[in-house]
Parts: structure tokens; sequence; C-alpha cells
């Protein structure tokens, strides 16, 4: 582990145990410049400014879901993996028909974003604020393409709904499933793409990046390639659906990784973040290796329900102090890495509440993280 991505765990985790450190760190001042606008806001200021632009995303399109590509035809009978890895791929439809809701081939990160908004089952995405309960008009059972490889996507309601899982090859050969948890989806790309005699080489951050802005997973076609797949479209589209401002976090991820030279595993094998309780981390053999928000542990209960019998946000998910927090720090330290921002001093005077919708900084702070989706 380099110094940089000490720094960053050390920054994100030392604190996150205490409420007074916690308080503390979400009143953090970060200062950068936009649009020739010198900006000083809170960290909890800059995250709630992104949630506006994440909110505001999704009450565009929630309700009238547009074409993700021009290529729209039905796929022919794609034939379901085989193999199953838990009960809700198995009692997924046996073959994909033509009726079936089919979205197209995925590729740019608008077009992930519009998925992570349709609706799914009896949850709607809950952003910081937390909203969740029956959604009108859900779709049951959504597929959609990266390149060659068919994804499915859950929607049946309750736990793991909006789970995304491989379902085949486009062009109808034989495959086999893959597991839906991060831990299991990494190894299968480790394990494919490090094996001996393997033509493809393992996946890089640039990779991880081209995947998840353009859809591009590369020349060579295995079954790294199609967990890859999965792994890309259950961040950037289940987990946005859970949590809004991921459609943001993860594309500011990949830019944190890279300035600090944080390994492609931090991101995609289910590792706990520093702060991280070891009863909410199933992910014990990479506790405290982890970077991202919502993939630790390798995607457990707790994280989308909060606990036996909570609702989502309850636990360490997005809408507890912990999850603030750690969203604060991300936004900060990416400010750090490509805006030339920097963390003030605990005595500067810095913006603490969230300015109004028309305020000048905060409409440049809003395309600011907008144009992260592009087009």
């Amino acid at each position: 582990m380099g110094v940089a991505t000490s720094r960053l765990l050390l920054l994100l985790g030392t604190a996150l145990l205490l409420p007074a450190a916690l308080h503390a760190q979400l009143n953090t001042c970060y200062q950068a410049t936009i649009d020739k606008r010198t900006i000083t806001y809170t960290g909890d200021v800059w995250r709630q400014i992104l949630n506006v632009a994440a909110q505001r995303r999704v009450s565009v399109s929630r309700d009238s879901m547009t074409p993700l590509s021009d290529n729209l035809k039905p796929e022919p009978k794609v034939k379901k993996c085989l193999g199953a890895v838990n009960d809700r791929l198995q009692h997924a439809p046996s073959l994909y028909t033509a009726d079936a809701k089919y979205y197209g081939i995925v590729s740019s990160a608008g077009a992930f974003r519009k998925l992570a908004e349709l609706k799914c089952g009896a949850d709607g995405p809950t952003g910081a604020t937390g909203q969740a309960g029956p959604v009108a008009g859900a779709i049951p059972d959504q597929f959609f393409s990266i390149g060659s490889i068919v994804l499915y996507r859950y929607c049946g309601g309750a736990e793991g709904n909006g789970y995304i899982f491989f379902w085949g090859w486009a062009d109808k050969s034989d495959s086999q499933c893959i597991g839906d948890s991060y831990p299991a989806m990494y190894k299968v790309i480790v394990d494919t793409r490090t094996a001996k005699g393997s033509k493809n080489k393992m996946y890089t951050l640039d990779d991880l990046r081209a995947a998840e802005t353009k859809g591009d997973l590369g020349t060579g076609l295995d079954r790294g390639t199609a967990s890859m797949a999965a792994e890309v479209a259950a961040l950037m589209v289940a987990e946005s659906f859970r949590d809004n401002n991921l459609k943001y976090l993860n594309l500011m991820l990949l830019d944190i990784a890279k300035a600090r030279k944080v390994g492609i595993d931090a991101l995609l094998a289910g590792y706990c973040p520093p702060g991280i309780s070891p009863a909410q981390c199933q992910n014990p053999n990479g506790r405290n290796k982890g970077i991202h928000p919502l993939a630790f542990g390798g995607a457990q209960s707790i994280m989308t329900l909060g606990g036996a019998g909570g609702a989502w946000g309850m636990g360490q998910g997005a809408n507890s102090d912990f999850g603030k927090t750690y969203e604060a720090g991300l936004i900060g330290e990416w400010l750090i890495d490509t805006q030339k921002g920097k963390q003030l001093a605990a005595s500067a005077t810095c913006t603490a509440s969230l300015p109004s919708d028309k305020d000048p900084d905060r409409v440049s702070v809003v395309k600011l993280f907008e144009s992260l989706l592009g087009n």
C-alpha cells in the first residue's frame, strides 16, 4: 500500500468511529476554483449539492424512460447461463423472449444513469433523502447489454431488488453463471485473466474507466469479460439505484484511485473501507482495503436494508452519519485531485449551509458534477 493510498484511507477511515469526529469531518472545509469562481464549502455542503444534481437527474427521466441507444430491436432467444448461483437468477425467465423489456446496448455513463433511474420492483432510488416505497409502473424483468454480454436486472422487490446478473452471450452460445457478490465476481476476473495461457491481460483502472464511461470491455472475450460487465453494471446501475449520489461518485472514484495509485481491487473486490464495523463487513480478507462506499463487504443485506428489520440507511448506509461523512470525504479528495482544490484549516471561514438554487457558486458546482456523466 503506497503513501497516497494510506493517506486516502486514513482520511476516510480513522475518524469515523466517534460521533464528535464524524461531525468534525462533515464540517471539514474544502475550497476549489470552478468557472473562475473560488468556492469554499464544508464537505457536507459539497455533498448536499451533489445530491441536488443527482435528484434532479432522477426527476427528469424517472417517469419517461427514453431509449438507451438506437439498437433496440429485440434480441433473438439468448440462452440463460448454466448453473444456479442463487434463487433470483434461478427463477428468472428461462429464455430471453421478444416481449421481454430489452433496453439496448449501454455505451456511455449517461446510459448507465438512465438505467439506474428506471423503475425497478417495489423500491425506487433513495439518494441521501432516503425515499422508498412502492413505485407505480415498475418493470419486473429488464435486460440490457454491454458489448456482446447480456445482463439481467432483478426487479422482484425486497432484498436484492435491483441486483444485476450475467445472463449470457449475445451470440446464443452456452455460458456458465457467475456469482452476484463482489468477491465472487472479482475472483472470476482474476482467475480468468491471470490463468496460465490466458491471452487477455488483467484489467487496469483505465480499462475500468473505458467500461464505465463507454461500455467498452476490450476485444478479448472470456468469463472475465462477462464478470467485468456484471461488476460495472452493479456499480453503475444497481448501486446508483440505491444511492443516487453514486452516479457521480463512481466516476470520481476512478479519478481518486488513479491519482492515489490505488489498485483496481479496492473498487471491485468487495473490500471494506476503514471505519466499517466487523459486524457489517462480510469480506474480512479485504477489511480496510476498499474505497467504494457501497461495494464493501461483498454487497450484503445490511447495506441495502439497514440491518435486521431496518429500513435503508439505518445501518452504515448512504443515509447514516458514516455514509454521509464518507461521501463528503470522497468529494473533497476528488476536488483536491482533479480541481486543484485544497482542504483549509479548521479556523477558515466556510459556507456551512446549502445555498439557494440560483446561487452562482452552487450553479457552477452542479454544472461541474453533471459534466462527469457527459451526454
